[in-house]
C-alpha cells in the first residue's frame, strides 16, 4: 500500500494538485539573484531537493538558505540542497540568497510547497524503567487514523507494530541494551501515508544522581537547593544523593548513572566550591562525561563547563550574565523566551507539557516565576555573536554556534528575540565529549520563593522532569 501511495504522490507532484506553489522576489541585493529556482520532492526518502542556478562568476561566495525550520549555510559552488525529514500538511519555504565576502546579498528568490497526507503523531516520549521502555505520543488533532506504526532498530534487533489508529502508547519488555532509531508514521482513512518521524534513545543505565557538597539533604542550606533536593528524592526514582567528597573518595561509581544533576544556587555561589574543582574529582567527572555519561546543570553549575573544559575560554565564555546576590522585590513574570527569530524551540522535549504564552514581537514564552522577592541568580553565556564577529541577530549564527561548539540555544530571557545569550543550552556530543550536557542558567529557575508559593512552581518540575528524562534518552 505505502509504495502505491508514493506512485500517487509522485505524481500528484507534476499535476500540482498535492502541493501549492508559489515563487517570489524579497529584499534588495547588490548581487545577482538565483536562478531556475526548482524543487523535486522524494515521497519514499521525505526529502525535497531544492535546485537553483548561481548567475554569479565571483568565488568566495557563500548561499544563504532560509526556511520554515532555521537557516542553512552552503558554499557559493553548491547549487541544490537536500532536505528532510518533510512533514505532511506543513508549508514550507525556502529563500535562497548570495552573499559576498564583503556581506553584500542578491535579492532572495523564494519557493513554497505543501505536502498532504496524513498527520503524524507527536510529542513522543520515552520513559525507561529497569528493562521496561514506556513509548507514548499525541495523536494528530482532527484526523481519523487507520493505524499507527512503530518500528525500531538497533546494531542487534529490529521490530515493527502496526497499532490501532487511537493508540497512544507502546510497552516494549526486554530490549537489549544499546542505541536505538525509533520511527513513527500514520495512515489515515482514506489510505494515505503520513511522514516518518525519527527518534533516538539509548536503552542503557537508568538510575539518577543528584549532586551537591553536602553530605546529605538536611544540611543543605541554602533555601533553593534545599528544595531541589527534596523534590528529586520524592519523585525521581532508581536514584542517588552523592557528594563531591564521595567522587573524591571514590565511594560513589559515577558509571552506574544515566544522568548527574547539580543544581548549585547560593548566595555568593558564583564562586564554585573548591571540592567541585578539586583535579581528582573534576578528572572522575569529565571521565563520566567523555565517555557518554550525561549532565543536568541549573544556575551556578552551569558554569562547571568550563571547569571541565567542554567549551573555550575564547570566543564562547568573552560574555556572562552572573548574580548571586540577595536580590529584592519585583512585581513581573520572569519568563523563558523559545522563539529565537527564525528558531522556535517550543517543541523540544524540555518544553513539553508547560505552558507556553505566544505574546507580542512574535515570542513565545515560558512563565517559571511570579511576581515578588526573586533572587535574580542568573549564570548564563551572553554576547555570544559579537564574540564570534556576528550580529545578535545573524540567522547564520546558529548553525555556526552549533557546528563550531555543538551547542544548542534553547531559551534566553523572556524579553530576548535574538541569540544574545545561551539562557538555557543543549551542549550536544561534541569532541571528546560523547555525553550530552543541559544547562539551566536563568534566575526564573527558583526552586522555592522567599515572598510565598510561586504560582509557577508546577512549570519548575515540569521542566526539571524533561530534562532529566531527555537525558536519559541520551
Amino acid at each position: 500500500m505505502k509504495n502505491n501511495i508514493i506512485l500517487i504522490m509522485a505524481a500528484m507532484l507534476m499535476m500540482a494538485g498535492c502541493y501549492k506553489r508559489d515563487i517570489n522576489d524579497a529584499l534588495e541585493a547588490k548581487l545577482a539573484p538565483v536562478e531556475n529556482l526548482d524543487y523535486t520532492f522524494f515521497a519514499g526518502q521525505d526529502s525535497v531537493r531544492i535546485s537553483w542556478t548561481n548567475p554569479n562568476p565571483e568565488t568566495g561566495l557563500t548561499t544563504v538558505v532560509r526556511h520554515t525550520d532555521g537557516v542553512t549555510i552552503l558554499p557559493g559552488s553548491q547549487t541544490s540542497l537536500d532536505y528532510g525529514i518533510i512533514q505532511t500538511n506543513k508549508e514550507y519555504a525556502f529563500t535562497i540568497k548570495l552573499k559576498d565576502t564583503l556581506g553584500d546579498y542578491s535579492l532572495g528568490k523564494t519557493i513554497r510547497f505543501t505536502r498532504s497526507g496524513a498527520g503524524n503523531v507527536q510529542q513522543v516520549t520515552f520513559v525507561q524503567e529497569e528493562d521496561t521502555l514506556f513509548v507514548s505520543w499525541k495523536l494528530p488533532a482532527d484526523q481519523s487514523l487507520k493505524n499507527v506504526i512503530v518500528s525500531w532498530t538497533s546494531s542487534e534487533v529490529s521490530g515493527e507494530q502496526v497499532l490501532q489508529g487511537n493508540a497512544t502508547s507502546l510497552k516494549l519488555v526486554g530490549l537489549p541494551l544499546g542505541n536505538y532509531k525509533f520511527s513513527f508514521s500514520t495512515i489515515n482513512s482514506a489510505d494515505e501515508s503520513s511522514h516518518t518521524l525519527y527518534q533516538q534513545f539509548r536503552i542503557g543505565p537508568t538510575k539518577i544522581a543528584f549532586l551537591s557538597q553536602y553530605p546529605d539533604i538536611q544540611s543543605i542550606p541554602d533555601d533553593d537547593e534545599l528544595a531541589a533536593a527534596q523534590w528529586f528524592a520524592d519523585n525521581i526514582t532508581n536514584s542517588d544523593y552523592i557528594t563531591f567528597d564521595q567522587i573524591l573518595d571514590g565511594t560513589a561509581d559515577l558509571n552506574q548513572y544515566r544522568v548527574i544533576w547539580w543544581h548549585h544556587d547560593e548566595i555568593g555561589g558564583a564562586t564554585l566550591p573548591a571540592i567541585s574543582k578539586n583535579p581528582i574529582v573534576v578528572e572522575a567527572i569529565n571521565n563520566y562525561y567523555k565517555t557518554g555519561g550525561n549532565l543536568l546543570l541549573s544556575i551556578h553549575a552551569t558554569m562547571y563547563l568550563e571547569v571541565l573544559g567542554r567549551i573555550p575560554d575564547e570566543g564562547f565564555s568573552n560574555g556572562k550574565a552572573i548574580g548571586d546576590g540577595q536580590g529584592g522585590d519585583n512585581p513581573d513574570v520572569w519568563t523563558v523566551s523559545v522563539n529565537l527569530k527564525a528558531y522556535d524551540y517550543s517543541n523540544h522535549p524540555l518544553y513539553q507539557g508547560l505552558i507556553i504564552n505566544n505574546t507580542g514581537n512574535n515570542g513565545k514564552e515560558i512563565p517559571l516565576l511570579g511576581s515578588g522577592w526573586k533572587e535574580d541568580h542568573n549564570s548564563a553565556w551572553t554576547d555570544l555573536p559579537a564574540a564570534n564577529g556576528f550580529t545578535n541577530d545573524d540567522d547564520t549564527f546558529i548553525p555556526y554556534l552549533e557546528t563550531t561548539y555543538g551547542v544548542k540555544m534553547l531559551g534566553a530571557w523572556g524579553h530576548v528575540r535574538d541569540y544574545f545569550m545561551v539562557g538555557i543550552g543543549e551542549f550536544m556530543p561534541f569532541g571528546q565529549y560523547e555525553g550530552t550536557a543541559i544547562t539551566i542558567g536563568l534566575g526564573a529557575y527558583e526552586w522555592n520563593q522567599n515572598s510565598g508559593t510561586n504560582p509557577h512552581q508546577q512549570q519548575i518540575h515540569r521542566i526539571t522532569r524533561n530534562s532529566i528524562e531527555y537525558l536519559k534518552s541520551k
